[in-house]
């Protein structure tokens, strides 16, 4: 949510035009005369239809400007792979299928005359194209939105969002910049951010996204638009670990700077792991964070929430310590719902690939993601198609000077190790843990951590089809593809109405919770006694149950599941909007 203290910024956006009001003045027949701000522009990297949408670019720009301070108006406004692009992007990601269609059309009306007047284009040409474009925007893109009707209005809410979130994002800069200074070490004295870059994690809240600010020098830091309660009670806990005698070796967190809603997060820094006797401390600290995952009940730690820093494994992203079982949720192993641990997951053609926060198996396999895109951008002969690009996976293990990393396998016995003693040591001072002033109710209790009510990819299926051009040439379409998640029973209207909420704007669904309660939050609306127990209270008994017999059958299934973690063959992903970036987390 907006803070209060943005009354500047809703002033502004209260007053704002619709942003297609100018887009006639914005739009030209090629890139050559483009208006609106051309350094969004990338003609090596073009974006499907990008003069159709720069209308709204340019409506974000003006809007903004004032804003904002002075001082970021560089790093918002003027970097050509900044904040305004990852905007301009998002927006043909909506609206570019809806428009190739019509291209398709023009374009087969445009070879028909050809054929009868014997004209010759080039592979490589974008006559055709750019005579599509100088037609729409002659009419101010009218047959566009006749056509899609749903599309207008969708665009201009996300650009609307964009607006306001980015302005929040300057906005808490501004407000903690000294607070900021004080908590980073590394940053005290530095000025404003050279570069911003949203869109690290799936968009919730209004378009909020995880946000990378990079300043000179090559310092970072990470702006997180929810609640960093998790990872500023982990950091809390690990400082109190270090400083026991237990005889493990000191584990790394990252230092946070929590706000209400919102807070700031230190930029994990990958570095090389050059000594066997490094590479062993890795995996025992590896067996170490299993063991804490495992004992926090924490989901969702894939390879892209885990950092090697040297000898630290540095997990990036806790937002899911403390998780119940969820309704779509069976049982299970709790090791597996970590994921931190490799397990094969077969493709529609049976290949396999495996992505765990522990590595990538097999450790030289190419993985990718596989999703809808385009060839020809821009060009007349422009089709849609699959397209393959790199799963950036590789800053979740350690590598020498040559870029090598070790086997999985060959280190199992140190991840066994750290597990086990890490579990002992709960054992053994679990009064202490648990008590109601020990370490863990202070670092964690009440705090808010984030449920998963569904795999994320379901929503971003959702949300792919109600961009399809069938779904925009009628408003009542999208509202029948997010239906199929209503549910009855207890609870499930009001579940339903958060995910049609986030849904409709294009959202993914958020949920919260806190650890010491049985409701979860979401759209500003609570559902009470949701699940059966709090998170700190199942964790807790789970601590209680895992006695030496237990814990002597899970090292073994650990040191299995490393030992027979080995895929041979190429291996895929499957489909993925989120932009990545080392160090980000969701």
């Amino acid at each position: 949510m907006m803070s209060s203290s943005s009354s500047r910024e809703g002033d502004a956006l209260a007053h704002a035009a619709d942003p297609t009001r100018s887009i006639a003045d914005d739009i030209t027949c090629g890139l050559d005369s483009l208006g609106g701000p051309p350094t969004v522009c990338d003609a090596e990297h073009p974006v499907p239809f990008e003069e159709l949408w720069l209308g709204f670019v340019a409506h974000a720009a003006r809007a903004l400007e004032p804003l904002i301070a002075p001082s970021l108006h560089a790093a918002v406004l003027h970097d050509p792979h900044g904040p305004l692009r990852s905007l301009l992007i998002e927006l043909a990601e909506m609206g570019a299928p809806a428009a190739f269609e019509l291209f398709a059309l023009y374009r087969i009306r445009e070879a028909s005359a050809a054929s009868v007047f014997g004209s010759v284009r080039g592979v490589e040409s974008r006559d055709t194209y750019n005579a599509f474009v100088k037609h729409l925007a002659t009419q101010q893109l009218s047959p566009l939105w006749d056509a899609f009707p749903a599309l207008k209005p969708l665009l201009a809410t996300r650009t609307n969002l964009f607006i306001a979130a980015m302005a929040e994002l300057c906005q808490r800069w501004e407000a903690d910049h000294v607070e900021i200074m004080s908590v980073f070490p590394e940053l005290r004295g530095i000025g404003a951010p050279q570069r911003i870059r949203p869109g690290l994690s799936d968009a919730h809240g209004g378009g909020r996204t995880v946000t990378r600010l990079s300043f000179a020098g090559g310092e970072a830091l990470f702006y997180k638009p929810r609640p960093v309660d998790m990872e500023w009670g982990c950091a809390q806990f690990v400082e109190w670990f270090n400083g026991q005698d237990h005889g493990m070796p000191p584990l790394r967190a990252l230092s946070v700077l929590p706000r209400t809603d919102y807070g700031w997060m230190e930029a994990a820094r990958p570095a090389l792991c050059t000594h066997v006797d490094a590479v062993a401390r890795f995996y025992h600290r590896a067996g170490m964070l299993l063991a804490l995952a495992d004992l926090f009940c924490g989901v969702d730690f894939h390879s892209e929430n885990l950092i090697a820093s040297g000898e630290y494994p540095v997990i990036v992203d806790l937002e899911t310590l403390f998780h119940p079982l969820g309704p779509f949720e069976s049982q299970g192993d709790a090791l597996e719902r970590t994921e931190l641990l490799p397990r094969p997951i077969y493709c529609e053609d049976g290949a396999p690939y495996v992505i765990c926060g522990l590595g990538v198996v097999p450790g030289k396999a190419v993985i990718e993601l596989r999703r809808r895109g385009w060839i020809n951008i821009n060009c007349d002969n422009m089709a849609s198609c699959d397209v393959t690009v790199p799963w950036p996976v590789g800053g979740a293990v350690p590598r020498n000077k040559e870029g090598a990393a070790p086997s999985i396998a060959t280190w199992s016995g140190e991840i066994v190790s750290g597990f086990s003693a890490m579990h002992v040591f709960f054992r053994t001072r679990r009064n202490e843990l648990w008590s109601a002033d020990g370490p863990i109710v202070q670092a964690f209790g009440g705090g808010r951590s984030r449920f998963l009510l569904r795999a994320t990819r379901i929503y971003v299926e959702l949300l792919r089809r109600a961009v399809q051009p069938q779904a925009l040439a009628a408003h009542a379409s999208s509202s029948h593809i997010f239906d199929r998640l209503a549910r009855t029973g207890r609870g499930w209207d009001e579940i339903h109405r958060v995910e049609r909420q986030a849904l409709d704007r294009m959202d993914v669904p958020y949920f919260t919770m806190e650890t010491t309660a049985q409701f979860v939050r979401g759209e500003g609306r609570t559902i009470h006694a949701f699940f059966a127990t709090s998170g700190l209270h199942m964790a807790r008994r789970r601590s209680e149950f895992i006695d030496d017999v237990i814990l002597n059958d899970r090292a073994a299934s650990i040191r299995n599941v490393l030992e027979q973690s080995s895929y041979s063959g190429e291996a895929t992903l499957p489909d993925s909007r989120v932009q990545t970036d080392a160090g980000a987390g969701a």
